[in-house]
């Protein structure tokens, strides 16, 4: 491929459009030969020049070239030397991101960033730095190594924190609540998904960024068990997502049937995944929702564990399984509970073979609840018995005896309080009362300049 000469003035603007026609090894020469060229560029080179980058890059991730890919982002930062910074800074985060694409990407990320990252602090490239700072803590996260995504994201956060980006600021919070969900600290993650909230009320989030925090904010509402709002966060994650057809999107509709199986509204999972947006995202997922919620509605153990055993592939999410295991739970604690009402004393054999569970299963989750003192029960080993006691009657004396306390302690510091007012109230009023006495005897003994002369009545008078 030779360069073209349009007159005597280089027209890089035809050599463009003859290369977007060319294929494959002719189309990658061509886009190289483009960027080659660094005499006399000007404007609108520049925006051909930019356009050839993003074109070789996007054949390289259809070619899932990953080598050839590594070397374009490493070599092109000379290259484009003489571009404004930002246009620059939006090359190679560009490049870096279709990066991530490629199989085997990943991994090749962190040390192509780091490398980014060493350049931009050679170079004084401030925003840059921070930008891929974040971006190599996402990479961190995304290979499940959350100990150098924390540091690196606890690096940046007390520089940006500085600088007052909020933009920015909103997405290291939001990388720092995903390190902190899948380090499974909630406390944390609700406390940095705060910030994210705070920081975005004063910028215009894109609708991606948005519909992350919706979903992170269901996450954790699903976690504290407050399953209603998590709800509400993942249908308006699912609406976000759907908008912007991110795969995401089904997981969204996943955690949403969760909730209700959570919140025992089974019918609305049968009516969700019979809607529109259920037939959409028809998949082995739903439908292992679908049996999920069919067993807690019968409230029947074998049919839960059943599902269980058939649908483990599909149920491997961390949230999913460890909810549907916390229901499993108080699902055969409320079995046993219903078979044992009736008896005093009764046969561990005979509760296993009612519930249909192997017996030393039942046997061991009788002792749990024994000693979690949620039923009142002993176990008699010997004669293989559960002895249920009655259940003492509740003294509510304890607790009537702290409130009369607490309503004399209020009383007390009222009392207080008014004994303190009227003390300042008397003070004031004795002030002010001597205050007065004192001018009027003033007034009273005052000297006047008639005392001095004589008086001008008669003596007789």
């Amino acid at each position: 491929y030779q360069r073209r000469v349009h007159g005597d003035i280089y027209n890089m603007q035809k050599i463009w459009e003859e290369a977007k026609a060319l294929s494959g090894a002719k189309a990658i020469h061509a886009y190289e030969e483009i960027l080659r060229d660094t005499t006399n560029v000007t404007e609108d080179d520049q925006k051909v020049k930019e356009a050839a980058i993003y074109a070789l890059g996007e054949m390289f991730v259809k070619e899932k070239a990953l080598k050839p890919l590594c070397e374009l982002i490493v070599s092109i930062r000379p290259q484009v030397s003489y571009m404004p910074q930002a246009r620059i800074a939006k090359i190679v985060r560009m490049l870096y991101d279709k990066l991530m694409t490629v199989p085997g990407g990943m991994e090749a990320a962190i040390p192509i960033g780091t490398e980014i990252i060493e350049w931009c602090i050679k170079e004084k490239r401030t925003f840059l730095k921070h930008r891929m700072q974040t971006n190599l803590a996402s990479v961190y996260l995304e290979l499940n190594k959350c100990g150098e995504a924390t540091k690196v994201i606890e690096a940046v956060l007390h520089e940006v924190r500085k600088l007052e980006d909020m933009l920015l600021l909103v997405d290291i919070h939001l990388v720092e609540t995903k390190i902190y969900v899948n380090l499974g600290n909630i406390l944390k993650a609700k406390a940095a998904l705060t910030a994210v909230k705070t920081a975005s009320t004063t910028v215009n989030l894109h609708p991606s960024v948005q519909a992350d925090i919706d979903f992170l904010s269901g996450y954790i509402a699903a976690e504290e068990k407050d399953y209603s709002t998590g709800f509400s966060y993942f249908y308006e994650a699912y609406q976000g997502l759907m908008n912007l057809k991110d795969q995401k999107a089904k997981q969204a509709l996943l955690y949403m049937l969760l909730c209700k199986i959570l919140m025992k509204s089974n019918d609305d999972v049968f009516s969700i995944l019979n809607s529109k947006i259920g037939m959409i995202h028809q998949c082995p997922q739903t439908e292992a929702m679908k049996a999920i919620a069919t067993a807690n509605k019968n409230k029947s153990i074998v049919e839960f564990e059943k599902y269980l055993a058939q649908y483990q592939n599909e149920l491997k999410d961390p949230l999913t399984i460890s909810h549907i295991n916390h229901l499993y739970t108080l699902l055969l604690e409320d079995n046993i509970k219903k078979i044992i009402q009736p008896y005093s004393r009764v046969e561990i054999v005979h509760v296993a073979k009612l519930i249909g569970l192997p017996y030393d299963k039942i046997l061991a989750k009788l002792s749990e609840m024994i000693l979690d003192k949620k039923i009142p029960a002993t176990l008699d080993q010997g004669k293989g018995c559960l002895v249920i006691f009655d259940e003492p009657p509740l003294d509510k004396s304890f607790a009537h005896s702290v409130k009369i306390i607490e309503n004399m302690d209020k009383i007390v510091d009222s009392l207080y309080e008014k004994t303190h007012k009227l003390k300042e109230m008397a003070q004031h009023t004795s002030s002010f009362f001597t205050h007065t006495i004192y001018y009027s005897c003033l007034l009273y003994t005052s000297p006047s300049p008639r005392d001095a002369t004589l008086s001008r009545m008669p003596s007789s008078a």
